[in-house]
C-alpha cells in the first residue's frame, strides 16, 4: 500500500509542477523561458559540439571501413604524405618495377633453364 501512496504523491507533484510552468509572465510561459535558457547555455553548446564530433567520427570510421573493404587484395598502404601521416591511397608500383617483376614466359613446351644448370 505504501508503494501506491508514493506513486500518487509523485503524480500530484508532477501535475503541480506542470501547471506552474504553464503560467505566463508577460507574453511567455515559464516553460518557454526555462527552455530558452537551457538551449542558450554554455553547457548546451558544449554538448552540441561533442555530439557533432561524435557523428563526424562515426562518418569517418564508416568511410574508412568502406575504403578498406574495397581495397582488400590490393597492395598495403605504406605511402607517407608530406604531413607525416599515412595516405589512404594504396601504394602503386611504377611501370619499371612491374617490368622487373615480370617472369619470362616459356614458348610452346620450351622449359626455362635456371641459372644453376
Amino acid at each position: 500500500m505504501d508503494e501506491l501512496k508514493f506513486v500518487i504523491r509523485c503524480f500530484i507533484f508532477s501535475a503541480a509542477v506542470l501547471m506552474l510552468t504553464q503560467l505566463k509572465t508577460g507574453n511567455v510561459t515559464i516553460e518557454n523561458r526555462i527552455e530558452a535558457s537551457l538551449m542558450n547555455s554554455r553547457t548546451a553548446e558544449f554538448v552540441n559540439k561533442v555530439a557533432h564530433g561524435g557523428v563526424q567520427l562515426i562518418k569517418d570510421v564508416v568511410m574508412l571501413g568502406k575504403s578498406t573493404y574495397q581495397e582488400w587484395g590490393k597492395p598495403a598502404v605504406t605511402q607517407v604524405n608530406g604531413d607525416g601521416f599515412f595516405s589512404l591511397q594504396p601504394k602503386r608500383e611504377s611501370a619499371s618495377a612491374q617490368e622487373k617483376t615480370k617472369q619470362p614466359e616459356a614458348e610452346d613446351g620450351d622449359e626455362l633453364l635456371s641459372e644453376e644448370e
